[in-house]
C-alpha cells in the first residue's frame, strides 16, 4: 500500500501540434564524460522543418540498428512517433543538429506491457529499430547478462540523463549523471506497494544533498542505470518511474527501473527478427506513415489512452488506490524550433 496518494508519478512526454511537453532531468548530477558511457543515446523529435531542442527520453545503443528504451516513451501521438530520431553519445543537447542521428523505423515492446500506474508500468521495456544504421559499435555486451538481483549493497550505480536538476528547476543542456544505491524489493514495496515485481530494480540515494536525494527526474524515462563492474559500466536497468517530487527525502526509494537481465531472451528475439513490431513506419504514395498492430492499439483495461489525448498536457490517471488523480506531467513546455533553411540561389 502506498503511504501517500501523490507519491507516484511516471516520467514521460506528450506531443502536441504546436508544442511538446518535455521533462527530462537528473537531481544532484555532475557533468558526464561520454567516453565512459558509450551506449548512451537520446530521443528527439525532428521533421524537415522543425525539431525539439531538448530530448524527450533517454535510450541506449544495442548496435547500429537497434536502441533500447522504455515502452511508455512510445505511448505518444502518431505524428511524434513518425518523426522520432535517435542521437547517440550526445554530451550537449545544443549540438543535436550537427550530431549523428537516425530515424526510428519500427517500435517493439512486450504485449504484456501495461501503461498504467495501477500496475506500476509492468514490463516497461522497448526497442526501436532504425531506418538507417548509426556510426556506432555493437554494444550489446554492455547489457547485463550475468547478474540476477544479486548486486552488492555498496556497488557503484549511475543514472544518466539531460535536464531538470530538481522537480521544477530546469538544468542546462549538458548530460548529467548521479550516483544511486541499490535497494531491495521489500524496501521498494514499502513505498510503491505490492505490485513491484522481481523484473524491476529499485534505487535510493547514497546521501541527501541540499535537502534532496540523488534521483532521476521527469523525462529521464528510457535512460540507463549503469553498474560499474569488471572495469566497465554495464547497463542493468531502464528508467521507468519514481516519486512525484524528484529526490523527495521523505522516502527511502527514489527511482524504479526495468531489470534488463529478465528480458535477455526477448531482446535477442527482436534482434533476430523473431518478433513483429507493435508499430512501424511504412511508405505509402511516397509519404512516410505510421502503422499500428492491433495489439498496439488495444490497450489493457485501466490503461491511459495517452496516444489519443491532447488535453493541454494534463491527464486524469487512476492512482494505485483506484481513485482518479489529476496529474500534470508537464514540467516545461518546449516549443518546436524551425530549422533555418538555406537560401536558394538562381
Amino acid at each position: 500500500m502506498l503511504k501517500q496518494a501523490s507519491v507516484l508519478m511516471m516520467w514521460f512526454i506528450s506531443a502536441f501540434a504546436s508544442a511538446l511537453e518535455v521533462t527530462p532531468y537528473i537531481v544532484n548530477g555532475s557533468i558526464v564524460n561520454i567516453s565512459n558511457y558509450p551506449s548512451f543515446a537520446s530521443l528527439f523529435y525532428r521533421t524537415a522543418t522543425h525539431y525539439t531542442p531538448s530530448s524527450f527520453c533517454g535510450a541506449t545503443i544495442i548496435n547500429s540498428r537497434f536502441v533500447l528504451t522504455s515502452a511508455h516513451c512510445l505511448q505518444q501521438d502518431d505524428e511524434f512517433l513518425l518523426h522520432t530520431v535517435v542521437s547517440p553519445n550526445l554530451e550537449d543537447e545544443s549540438d543535436f543538429l550537427s550530431s549523428a542521428q537516425a530515424k526510428a523505423g519500427a517500435f517493439y515492446y512486450p504485449t504484456s506491457f501495461v501503461n498504467s500506474p495501477n500496475e506500476l508500468w509492468r514490463d516497461d521495456i522497448a526497442i526501436i529499430e532504425l531506418e538507417s544504421p548509426l556510426p556506432v559499435d555493437d554494444l550489446q555486451y554492455l547489457l547485463n547478462s550475468s547478474i540476477n538481483n544479486n548486486f552488492p549493497v555498496n556497488g557503484e550505480f549511475y543514472a544518466l540523463g539531460h535536464g531538470y536538476i530538481n522537480t521544477d528547476e530546469p538544468g542546462g543542456t549538458e548530460l548529467l549523471k548521479t550516483q544511486l544505491s541499490i535497494l531491495s524489493n521489500t524496501q521498494c514495496e514499502s513505498v510503491f506497494g505490492g505490485k513491484i515485481s522481481d523484473k524491476q530494480l529499485c534505487f535510493g540515494s547514497p546521501e541527501v544533498t541540499g535537502g534532496t536525494q540523488n534521483s532521476i527526474c521527469a523525462g529521464d524515462s528510457g535512460g540507463p542505470v549503469y553498474y560499474y563492474y569488471g572495469g566497465e559500466y554495464i547497463q542493468v536497468g531502464i528508467s521507468s518511474f519514481g516519486l512525484e517530487t524528484c529526490g523527495d527525502p521523505k522516502y527511502r526509494v527514489t527511482s524504479v527501473f526495468t531489470d534488463i537481465y529478465d528480458y535477455q531472451g526477448w531482446i535477442n528475439q527482436v534482434l533476430n527478427g523473431e518478433v513483429e513490431p507493435k508499430i512501424y513506419v511504412d511508405v505509402q504514395n511516397g509519404e512516410r506513415v505510421l502503422v499500428k498492430s492491433q495489439l498496439a492499439t488495444s490497450l489493457p483495461p485501466g490503461t491511459s489512452q495517452l496516444a489519443t489525448q491532447k488535453s493541454g498536457g494534463s491527464f486524469s490517471l487512476a492512482n494505485v488506490f483506484g481513485l482518479l488523480l489529476l496529474v500534470v506531467f508537464s514540467r516545461m513546455s518546449i516549443p518546436l524550433v524551425r530549422l533555418k533553411m538555406p537560401h536558394s540561389h538562381k
